[in-house]
């Protein structure tokens, strides 16, 4: 045995982490494959595979961490802390090309890595046996050249954990046609019941004269009727037919302002025939089947523009602010609750019918998955922070901008 293979073997005894590897190292081949589809190989995870390709990397620094936001009060001891999330990975490399072919691998790494614009996919060799491929953005190179490392080239490469398309395809859904005006009906549906109830409550606790109640429904039940016919033409209009009978079951616990929902008249062979409404309220067992047995005629009888469908909604959003009033003035601040409702119903009609005449829906849910802020709600569906204000806007029930509790659906912009 050789001095130095003796030595060696001392050094090995005396390391604390044991003999380093012989042979085969415990990593992966490192990639990169850009937005583009083409790919690079910064190591490779063998010793001198082939000597026309020397790579390697003298360390990886992996830094990351969780997110604490720190709340300290005045005249209170110590500190709240609040974990906000996982903070997304950094990933450094420093990686060496040499050979007498290291140039070439150099310009590949450049034209791949470093000039290419995009989401990429990141295979470390370190990590990605244990958690698979990262998606990453590459941002900061430093290329360093020794006077004693001929044919060589160190390059400090930095790649940002990207996590952009896991929030946005897994916290939002867009909402369809199909399943916004359904939700518009329900939202009609729950808004009368809630109405109802509440005028009865405050008309018995401030001892209200009969008229001014039976007005307030009166008014409640005028609205439930325009906007079931506006809701059953947009659906008659811009839904698909498998979803047409879905709508129509909606519209059911719908009572009120039924003369106001009559579809129109038809003519076949000269023969002039009234049309019940697409979307019946409160019709009997027979007189519902005989509409949905001649649910075509209907929906032809019930075709709407998408002006129309504007110009009917803005009547609705005015008959609505017209309730908010006469509620004001009947039930002072006792009307804060019914008002409540009102403005939930309006945000509603704004909703459904921008989904109905889109080609691409205007709008988002979103559940929120901890607690947070609108700004950080808009931040993570891809907008400006400061659309938290739109937001607003489309959720006003919400009792703070700041803090929206875990598992709150809101409705917010597409773009």
């Amino acid at each position: 045995m050789a001095l130095e293979d003796l030595l060696g073997g001392l050094g090995d005894l005396a390391n604390p982490f044991g003999a380093p590897a012989q042979g085969q190292w415990n990593l992966a081949r490192g990639t990169y494959v850009n937005a583009d589809g083409d790919s690079v190989v910064f190591f490779f995870e063998t010793k001198d595979p082939d000597i026309s390709q020397k790579t390697g990397i003298d360390q990886t620094v992996d830094a990351g961490g969780r997110r604490i936001a720190v709340y300290e009060y005045p005249y209170k001891d110590g500190q709240r802390l609040d974990d906000i999330g996982r903070r997304g990975f950094n990933f450094t490399f420093n990686i060496k090309f040499w050979g007498l072919n290291y140039q070439e691998k150099f310009k590949d790494f450049y034209n791949t890595v470093i000039d290419s614009k995009g989401i990429g996919t990141l295979t470390h060799p370190t990590l990605s046996p244990i958690f698979g491929s990262f998606q990453v953005r590459f941002r900061d190179f430093e290329f360093l050249h020794r006077y004693d490392e001929y044919n060589a080239i160190t390059i400090k490469a930095v790649f940002l954990e990207d996590s952009t398309q896991d929030i946005t395809t897994q916290d939002s859904a867009v909402v369809s046609s199909d399943s916004q005006i359904r939700a518009g009906l329900q939202t009609l549906v729950d808004t009368q019941a809630a109405v109802s109830s509440a005028i009865s409550a405050v008309s018995a606790l401030l001892l209200l004269p009969s008229s001014i109640q039976n007005a307030m429904n009166q008014r409640i039940n005028s609205i439930t009727g325009q906007l079931s016919r506006l809701f059953g033409q947009l659906g008659a209009t811009f839904s698909s037919d498998s979803s047409l009978q879905a709508i129509s079951q909606a519209a059911l616990p719908l009572a009120g302002g039924v003369t106001e929902l009559n579809s129109g008249t038809q003519t076949n062979n000269n023969t002039t025939q009234t049309l019940p409404p697409v979307f019946q309220v409160g019709f009997d067992p027979t007189t519902d089947a005989a509409i949905q047995n001649n649910l075509q005629d209907f929906v032809n009888a019930n075709q709407i523009t998408q002006q129309q469908a504007v110009f009917s909604a803005n009547q609705g959003r005015a008959a609505i602010t017209a309730a908010i009033n006469e509620a004001y003035n009947n039930l002072g601040n006792y009307a804060d609750e019914i008002v409540l409702l009102y403005r939930q119903l309006s945000v509603s009609v704004q909703t459904t019918v921008e989904a109905a005449i889109s080609a691409q829906s205007k709008v988002i849910l979103y559940t929120t998955t901890d607690d947070m802020s609108l700004r950080r709600v808009a931040f993570l569906n891809g907008l400006d922070p400061d659309r938290q204000n739109d937001i607003e806007a489309l959720n006003p029930y919400l009792g703070s901008i700041n803090f929206v509790p875990r598992g709150t659906t809101l409705v917010i912009p597409a773009a």
